[in-house]
């Protein structure tokens, strides 16, 4: 979210604080602008304008990636992470219990629905046994997430509830995405009994 006001001061105004440790040019209004200076010319101090005194420095994280494995190193990361996705697409694609949307993903995420009676007994069902199958899409995903053996989550692409994995470990591999798929059959079946 944002806030967005059109004069600053209004921010320093309702988030100003003077703890101890704020002493000196930083929290006794030393900073604030001299006279002749506009609003704009002041130093723009972050922990004065809002609710957070220190702030993290997100940007740590990707800068010591980026250091450590390099452009050409995330490219590879990215690019296996497809190569994954892509594997986990031909095997539903290739299976007769599950279907998938698109055939190949563009990116490292699978939309997939599990088909219970197989993908030839789906053919022309009727809207009652399509929502019963969005639902079966929905209670399946529930049992993987109380097994602890994975977790994916469901989504809607065209007025139907599908399987949604986003591969985005690096070090997920393809016997990964194989067992989540026999994970799944597994859950299926013994919710089926």
């Amino acid at each position: 979210g944002a806030l967005v006001v059109r004069r600053r001061r209004h921010l320093a105004e309702t988030f100003h604080r003077s703890p101890e440790y704020y002493r000196g040019s930083h929290g006794d209004g030393a900073d604030a602008a001299a006279p002749g200076q506009t609003e704009s010319d002041e130093p723009l101090n972050f922990y004065q304008h809002g609710m957070e005194g220190t702030r993290r420095w997100r940007a740590l994280k990707l800068w010591l990636s980026w250091k450590h494995v390099g452009t050409s190193g995330f490219a590879r990361l990215v690019e296996d992470n497809v190569r994954v996705a892509k594997h986990l697409a031909h095997r539903v694609a290739t299976s007769d219990d599950f279907d998938t949307a698109p055939a190949e993903p563009p990116l490292s995420v699978v939309c997939f629905r599990h088909l219970p009676a197989g993908r030839e007994a789906t053919r022309g069902l009727d809207e009652a046994r399509l929502a019963e199958l969005d639902a079966h899409q929905d209670r399946l995903q529930r049992a993987l997430e109380e097994s602890g053996d994975g977790w994916i989550s469901t989504t809607v692409l065209r007025g139907r509830t599908y399987l949604r994995a986003g591969v985005l470990n690096y070090l997920t591999t393809e016997s990964d995405v194989d067992g989540l798929l026999a994970t799944l059959r597994r859950l299926a079946g013994s919710r089926a009994r």
